[in-house]
């Protein structure tokens, strides 16, 4: 079965995806994060950075929407990052950059510990099942390729999320995006605090909330007179 899910290409939002689990089969259906598309609004010419991309689910569809824009998609999971580029292929779309590395804080190695399930590898848990991984602040990438703008970015990490912002402290300060962030319960404070640090308002997303996690959306902090 497991063979069988892994040769499988199906559509979504009028897209084609390779799988690499069963999983995918929930996460590229219309009732997962159905309320996530009522967030994600970029301009045609926008710049969206996917951290945590998996597949393509968001990644996809969204540059093929972009006519001008650019997606920066980065996936930590080799498995994942292959079937991601396949897709990226599969759609024919040129204006995707995908990176196998972890978004984090600072430049380094980590280890990813692979899960049963691949939608939940993570950098900071346990499992006999790892792989060591090039880990970058999403500062440097946006540097080193002359991004000039930013408009959104979602970050799915699997309890990463508050090294991965201080690794796009930069980008957020100086293009002020619109953020959608996975945040495990036992990260809120933290992440509220840093928010709060840039001026960065953000509102809880309702039905989003499950016994370890909930989503925020959060927009910069308009000035006042």
């Amino acid at each position: 079965m497991k063979i069988l899910v892994k040769r499988a290409i199906i559509n979504y939002k009028g897209c084609r995806f390779q799988l690499v689990d069963e999983e995918c089969l929930a996460i590229l259906s219309e009732k997962f994060e159905n309320w996530a598309w009522n967030y994600l609004k970029i301009p045609k010419d926008g710049v969206f950075i996917d951290i945590g991309a998996h597949v393509g689910r968001y990644t996809i569809p969204i540059a093929k929407f972009l006519n001008k824009g650019i997606v920066v998609a980065v996936e930590a999971a080799p498995e994942n990052y292959f079937a991601l580029v396949k897709n990226v292929k599969l759609n024919r779309l040129n204006n995707v950059l995908v990176f196998n590395i972890a978004a984090w804080k600072e430049e380094s190695n980590l280890t990813l510990h692979f899960s049963e399930y691949s939608g939940r590898h993570t950098v900071k848990g346990s499992s006999n099942s790892v792989h060591r991984v090039l880990a970058r602040p999403i500062d440097s990438i946006i540097a080193e390729y002359g991004i000039k703008r930013v408009d959104m970015i979602k970050i799915d990490v699997e309890g990463a999320e508050i090294e991965v912002l201080e690794g796009m402290r930069k980008t957020l300060e100086k293009f002020k995006p619109n953020l959608l962030i996975e945040v495990f319960c036992k990260n809120a404070d933290r992440v509220y605090k840093f928010l709060k640090e840039i001026n960065y308002e953000f509102e809880e997303i309702p039905k989003s909330r499950t016994y370890n996690m909930f989503y925020l959306f959060c927009y910069a902090r308009r000035a006042t007179c």
